[in-house]
C-alpha cells in the first residue's frame, strides 16, 4: 500500500505533465496508442497468467520446489514467445488497429498513433516476462521488488517525458514507457534470481501436466479481461470522433479514478491473493474463509469515505493534481478541468464495486474457478458497451 501511495504519486506527477506539455491532440494520439498494447498487457498478463499462475504454483511448490522451478521456466519460456510473436504480429496490423480504434483521427494523426503504437508494443512483452517472476516473489512473501516495481516504471515515463520529449518528441515519450518497463522487470528479475529462479530458457517444456492446467484456468480469464479491453478501446474511439482532448479527459479522470482502486482494492487483493491460494491448496476452508471476511470488511471500511471525500471535492482534487503548472506548459485550462472533474463525480459513485472486483476475482481464482468470474464480467462489460 505504501509503495501504491507511491506509485500514485509519480503517476499523478506524470500526468500532470502529460496534461500541460502536450497540446490536446498530441495527448489524445499519445493514449489512443496505448490500447493496443494495453489489450495485449491487460489479456495476457493481468488477465492471464498474473490470475491462473499463482494457484497452480502454489500446488507445485507444497509437493516439490524443483518441481515448482522447472514449471516456472517452462511457463517463462512459453510466455515469451507468445508475447514476442503477438507483438510482430501486431507490428505489422498497427495501421489497420488505428483505423479501428481512433475512427475519428485525420489520416497523419493515425499514422503517428500507429508509429507511436509499434514502439509501445515492447512493453507487454517486458512487462509480461516481470509478472511471471512477481508471481514467484509473491508465493514467497518477497512482496519489496513487487511493490517497488511500479515506482521503477514511473521512474523510466518521467525520464521519457522531461528527458527524451524535449529531444525526440512524441516518441521520447514510448522510449519512456519501454525504460520503465525496463526497470520493472530488472528489479524483480534479479531478486528472483538471488532466490534460485533461473531466467534461462527451457524448451524441453518437462512439466506439461502443470502448463495444461495454467491454460486451462487461463481461458476464461483471458475472455473476460479482453471484454474489458474491449470496452476501453471502444470508449477511446467514440472519444476519437468528440473535440479535440476527449480522450485525454477521459484518460486523466480514469487515472484518478484508479488511484484508491490501487490503493486499496488491488493491495488488498495481492496482498491476500497467495494466502487464499495455499488455504485452499492444503484444504483449510475456515481460515479461507476467515481471511476472505476479514479483507472484504476492510476494503468496505475504508473505500466508503474515500469516496464521498473523491465526489465532494472532485473539482479541487482535478484542479489541484492537473491544473498546478509544476514545469512550462499550459495546456490543461478550465475547460479540462471542469470536463475531467465531472468525469470523476460520475466514476467516484462505483469506487466501492471496483475495489472489491479484484480481490473477489482472485477469491475465485484462488478456489480455481475463473468461469464464474468470466460470466459477470461478459455481462456487465456488454451492459456498459
Amino acid at each position: 500500500g505504501v509503495s501504491s501511495f507511491f506509485s500514485y504519486a509519480l503517476g499523478a506527477l506524470r500526468d500532470n505533465l502529460l496534461a500541460n506539455f502536450l497540446p490536446n491532440q498530441l495527448a489524445d494520439t499519445y493514449w489512443a496508442a496505448f490500447r493496443v498494447p494495453d489489450f495485449i498487457y491487460g489479456v495476457l498478463i493481468m488477465g492471464g497468467i498474473t490470475a491462473a499462475f499463482l494457484p497452480i504454483f502454489s500446488s507445485y511448490f507444497q509437493e516439490s520446489q524443483e518441481k515448482a522451478k522447472r514449471l516456472f521456466k517452462d511457463v517463462f519460456t512459453i510466455f515469451f514467445i507468445a508475447l514476442a510473436f503477438l507483438a510482430v504480429v501486431f507490428f505489422f496490423l498497427a495501421p489497420l488497429l488505428v483505423h479501428l480504434t481512433v475512427p475519428g483521427f485525420s489520416e497523419s494523426q493515425k499514422q503517428e498513433t500507429a508509429n507511436l503504437m509499434r514502439l509501445l508494443l515492447l512493453s507487454p512483452l517486458l512487462l509480461g516476462l516481470s509478472a511471471i517472476f512477481s508471481s514467484a516473489l509473491q508465493y514467497l512473501n518477497l512482496f519489496y521488488a513487487f511493490a517497488l516495481a511500479p515506482v521503477l516504471y514511473n521512474v523510466g515515463i518521467l525520464i521519457g517525458i522531461l528527458v527524451f520529449y524535449p529531444a525526440l518528441g512524441l516518441p521520447g515519450l514510448a522510449f519512456g514507457v519501454i525504460l520503465g518497463a525496463f526497470l520493472h522487470l530488472l528489479i524483480q528479475m534479479a531478486v528472483a534470481i538471488k532466490v534460485g529462479f533461473s531466467h534461462r530458457f527451457s524448451f524441453a517444456l518437462k512439466e506439461k501436466q502443470g502448463l495444461f492446467k495454467i491454460s486451462k484456468l487461463m481461458l476464461p480469464r483471458v475472455i473476460s479481461s479482453a471484454a474489458f479491453q474491449i470496452n476501453l478501446i471502444v470508449t477511446t474511439a467514440i472519444a476519437s470522433t468528440l473535440t479535440a482532448g476527449s480522450i485525454k479527459i477521459f484518460n486523466l479522470s480514469n487515472n484518478l479514478y484508479f488511484v484508491p482502486v490501487g490503493l486499496i482494492g488491488m493491495s488488498f487483493a495481492t496482498a491476500v491473493f497467495p494466502t487464499l491460494s495455499k488455504s485452499f491448496a492444503s484444504g483449510q476452508k475456515e481460515q479461507f474463509s476467515a481471511v476472505f471476511s476479514g479483507v472484504l470488511n476492510k476494503i468496505i471500511f475504508f473505500i466508503l469515505p474515500l469516496s464521498g471525500f473523491i465526489f465532494i471535492l472532485r473539482a479541487q482534487i482535478v484542479r489541484l493534481i492537473y491544473g498546478t503548472q509544476i514545469a512550462n506548459g499550459n495546456y490543461f485550462g478550465w475547460w479540462e478541468t471542469r470536463l475531467t472533474a465531472s468525469s470523476l463525480g460520475v466514476l467516484s459513485l462505483s469506487l466501492f464495486a471496483a475495489c472489491l472486483i479484484p480481490f473477489l476475482a482472485r477469491a475465485f481464482f484462488a478456489l480455481q474457478n475463473t468461469k464464474t468470474p468470466l460470466k459477470i464480467a461478459l455481462f456487465s462489460i456488454g451492459l456498459n458497451v
